[in-house]
């Protein structure tokens, strides 16, 4: 290990900051996402549906309340305005949607970056390391 990291030049450093970050980075968002919840279950989504029928809009808040995730938070939002026009329901839920989309995007612009940066370090040491290996002969 320690000769692969003389080797690599002072390149090697930045590229191996950048593959921890990103390992990093890719770990967290997968636990993150894998927590998230993707759906509403049919039956809950049901049970809401009847009770919003019903006229009971309270029962149908709090079980969204109960569900995690950004799905649930939009429809609570959407529930709790029912009483508006459709318009105005509609941006009330895309207000919650880009409050909460952006918690799913944490770290991808970085990720992105890392990902757009590395091949130019790689070929930089590549680069440097020919220039070096001229330079013996």
């Amino acid at each position: 290990m320690n000769y692969l990291l003389e080797s690599g030049g002072m390149v090697i450093y930045p590229l191996l900051i950048c593959s921890i970050i990103a390992l990093t980075i890719i770990i967290e968002r997968l636990y993150h996402f894998s927590r998230t919840p993707k759906e509403i279950n049919d039956e809950v989504m049901a049970e809401i549906k009847a009770q919003i029928k019903a006229g009971e809009a309270e029962e149908a808040i709090k079980l969204c309340e109960e569900i995690e995730g950004p799905i649930a938070k939009i429809l609570k939002k959407g529930i709790f305005n029912l009483d508006k026009e459709v318009e105005e329901i509609e941006k009330q839920m895309e207000e919650i949607e880009l409050s909460e989309f952006p918690k799913l995007e944490k770290y991808l612009g970085l990720l992105n970056f890392i990902g757009k940066v590395s091949p130019s370090l790689g070929l930089l040491g590549t680069v440097t390391g020919m220039i070096r290996t001229f330079q013996m002969f």
